[in-house]
């Protein structure tokens, strides 16, 4: 037998019991045994421990689990302890940490008792934004207002590049430009596309949500005000915390490549309009 195979085996053997403890544990928190989980950590299965198949998720913890399905005690138990609030999950989706799971499925009693137990309201999480935000894409009013009374942030505001935008790569812009394609137009608006894809010519001082005929999330549209160069900055740093609710996702985190592309877009127009 090869060094190798032989090593496998036993690394096998050792991590056996855990990967079926992780199983079991994971259920447990998925049908709300508060026992059966505090019975598996008094047997020293750790409780982050992460979960490999047969449960939800691959890699994510119990209590990413019972966040997800709404077993208080369950968070409740974990947390006593010592599970990591804030751990989130190591599978490519990004799922976020629990709070995120607990907002995004409605279960406004456990993300009110992360609140309690310190968590960030406004932990926030590529891809996947803030409570606040899940809350409100999956439609969940209560647990919408019940954050917005606890003091989410409905807004976001970035440093500021005013200074910045004389000194910006127009070309580069447009390069970073071509990664929005997707989604957007830089031409002027035609009829036939105007319910399809938003169009970036004229943006720079346009209205928010103002191109006819396209269906604007409200939570876009709730945002009053033009697309200053200070907003678009924001914007596009951050949509889903700038418009928690809205349906654009993608966000451009370099800020050098943020002040390029808004100065490219600033071109798109008869008119641009001035720098700061």
């Amino acid at each position: 037998m090869r060094f190798h195979t032989m090593i496998a085996i036993l690394i096998g053997a050792v991590l056996a019991p855990f990967a079926a403890a992780s199983e079991e544990i994971h259920l447990a928190a998925k049908r709300g045994d508060a026992q059966k989980v505090q019975a598996l950590l008094d047997q020293g299965v750790p409780p982050d421990q992460l979960s490999t198949r047969h449960t939800t998720v691959v890699g994510v913890t119990p209590m990413y689990v019972a966040a997800k399905f709404g077993k208080l005690d369950v968070v409740r138990t974990l947390l006593d302890a010592g599970a990591d609030p804030l751990y989130s999950s190591t599978n490519l989706h990004g799922e976020g940490a629990p709070i995120h799971l607990a907002a995004q499925n409605g279960h406004g009693d456990i993300v009110a008792f992360f609140l309690d137990r310190g968590v960030d309201i406004d932990l926030h999480v590529k891809w996947i934004a803030t409570p606040l935000h899940q809350a409100r894409v999956r439609n969940h009013e209560d647990v919408v207002d019940m954050l917005l009374a606890r003091g989410a942030a409905s807004s976001f505001a970035a440093p500021p590049i005013a200074e910045k935008l004389a000194a910006a790569d127009v070309a580069n812009g447009e390069k970073v430009a071509k990664q929005c394609v997707l989604c957007h137009e830089y031409a002027p608006v035609e009829a036939d596309k105007a319910g399809k894809s938003v169009s970036l010519y004229g943006i720079v001082g346009r209205a928010m949500a103002a191109q006819e005929g396209f269906p604007y999330s409200q939570h876009l549209t709730a945002v009053h005000g033009q697309w200053t160069y200070e907003n678009l900055n924001s914007f596009l740093a951050s949509p889903m915390r700038f418009a928690p609710g809205t349906a654009m996702y993608y966000a451009l985190e370099d800020e050098a490549s943020r002040i390029d592309l808004i100065a490219y877009l600033r071109t798109l127009s008869p008119n641009p309009v001035p720098l700061p």
